[in-house]
């Protein structure tokens, strides 16, 4: 079985459902409602093949992907070519350095991976390094909604000749440390023949009072809102179901 991230055509196929332009009208109504600060440069944690980057680049907006691997990197900036204000930064999500301050950040699809409570409580310090005073940090699905319950998920899509199904699984590993894996298997049916990919990894998950306490304490931000669905108009309540939140927090000067 092949890597997944080291595909990420493949990888691309199998999120393609995503509506990335209607994403970025969210982040960017994030901005105008909570905003604190103008915003001229973002950053984007986990960024993989970048679909957002040239929506930002196009707006006029300095763009900066991180990522842990270079496969993902690489295909986003063919995504971009040489446009202008693109920064790259190939590192850990819990240990890394932007090379300059960034007014918004964002991290999609829960894509959060800090293996354990350090690498966890270390991603927010990087995040309050590479952060700008004011500046807003959007998390989508970052924070565990349904505790200790293992899920699997499946769809599949066709795209001309190829028909890509994709399996999501989520399976608690360490229920005293709350630790999760994530597993992502795609296999793609092509006239060739079917090819499949697969990528797993583990990740320390939050559930949502432990978060509003862990970020309630941390000298570097506080808590703006959660919302239901990537709509700012469903805070969320408590009801279910809850699918696809988005979690704000600030900045503090």
């Amino acid at each position: 079985m092949e890597d997944l991230y080291a595909h990420p055509e493949y990888y691309e196929l199998a999120f393609a459902y995503r509506d990335s332009a209607a994403e970025q009208r969210v982040l960017e109504a994030c901005i105008a409602r909570h905003g604190g600060r103008r915003v001229e440069r973002v950053l984007e944690v986990a960024c993989g093949h970048g679909p957002h980057a040239p929506l930002w680049l196009e707006r006029g907006y300095g763009y900066m992907g991180l990522d842990c691997c270079a496969a993902m990197l690489a295909r986003a900036r063919e995504r971009v070519g040489d446009a202008a204000g693109a920064a790259w930064i190939e590192g850990d999500l819990a240990d890394f350095e932007a090379p300059a301050p960034a007014d918004f950040a964002y991290v999609l699809l829960g894509s959060l991976y800090a293996p354990d409570t350090a690498a966890l409580h270390a991603h927010y310090n990087a995040m309050a390094r590479a952060l700008a005073p004011g500046a807003l940090y959007v998390l989508e699905w970052c924070v565990e909604f349904e505790p200790f319950v293992d899920m699997v998920d499946s769809w599949r899509h066709t795209y001309g000749d190829t028909v890509v199904e994709t399996v999501y699984t989520l399976t608690h590993l360490d229920r005293l440390e709350q630790t999760v894996e994530e597993r992502v298997e795609v296999t793609a049916h092509e006239a060739g023949g079917g090819r499949t990919f697969a990528t797993s990894a583990r990740k320390r998950v939050m559930y949502p009072q432990e978060f509003l306490q862990f970020i309630g304490h941390h000298p570097a931000f506080a808590f703006v809102g959660w919302w239901n669905e990537w709509d700012l108009d469903e805070p969320l309540d408590g009801a279910y179901p809850i699918n696809r939140p988005l979690i704000v927090i600030r900045r503090l000067a």
